[in-house]
């Protein structure tokens, strides 16, 4: 049996801290307040194979759209980082298929997963 519940966390690292050291200081953050533990182990599980390719531009619609800006008439393309986009573009395993003529192959591989071994309550402030 599992119970589920959320906690915002706010943090800010040192200035100049490199992204790669995000991970490392997230799990001590967690570690610390939550009493976290946990291992690593590979696991067979389901992955995507991308096969075979050829050079060229990519455009597809995301599953999920975000809202448009408030005050965009609807007949506006949604922009998402600056980029038009078309909600009745293709999906991603589409426009890969048919404007790069690769394709997303479902299959099984070696995937690195976190294991939690243990988790309390956070610590107060």
């Amino acid at each position: 049996w599992m119970r589920s519940e959320g906690f915002n966390i706010t943090g800010k690292a040192p200035e100049g801290t490199p992204v790669t050291a995000m991970g490392p200081l997230l799990e001590s953050l967690l570690a610390e307040r939550f009493q976290l533990t946990f291992h690593r182990e590979k696991r067979e599980l389901p992955v995507y194979a991308l096969v075979t390719a050829r050079s060229s531009e990519l455009q597809w619609t995301p599953d999920q759209l975000p809202p448009r800006a408030p005050g965009t008439p609807a007949d506006q393309p949604i922009r998402v980082n600056g980029v038009d986009i078309d909600p009745n573009g293709p999906s991603l395993f589409t426009a890969l298929q048919e404007q790069l003529g690769v394709k997303l192959d479902s299959t099984r591989g070696p995937v690195e997963v976190m294991v939690i071994d243990r988790l309390e309550r956070p610590s107060p402030d």
